[in-house]
C-alpha cells in the first residue's frame, strides 16, 4: 500500500510535570515511506523510552488548537 504523500511527522517524548500533568517535548521528526514503514530522525534520545509520533503541525497551528476549547495537543 502506497501513501498518497510524504506527510511530515513530529516525534515527541512525554515528561511528567511537577504539577502532575504531561509535557510533550519534541525530540525528532519523521516521514512515511512508500512501503508503509516510517523513517525517524531523533535529535535527542528520551531516557524514559517513550516516543509519540504525530502529524507535524506548524507552531502557529498548534497555538490555535491550544486556544480552542475542548482540543488537546
Amino acid at each position: 500500500m502506497q501513501t498518497s504523500s510524504r506527510e511530515k511527522l513530529a516525534v515527541y517524548t512525554v515528561i511528567q510535570s511537577a504539577e502532575g500533568g504531561e509535557i510533550r517535548l519534541r525530540v525528532g521528526s519523521g516521514q512515511h515511506n512508500d512501503d508503509d514503514s516510517l523513517t525517524v530522525q531523533l535529535d535527542a534520545v528520551p531516557i524514559n523510552g517513550k516516543l509519540e509520533i504525530r502529524r507535524y503541525l506548524p507552531r502557529d497551528r498548534v497555538s490555535q488548537q491550544r486556544r480552542a476549547p475542548g482540543l488537546a495537543v
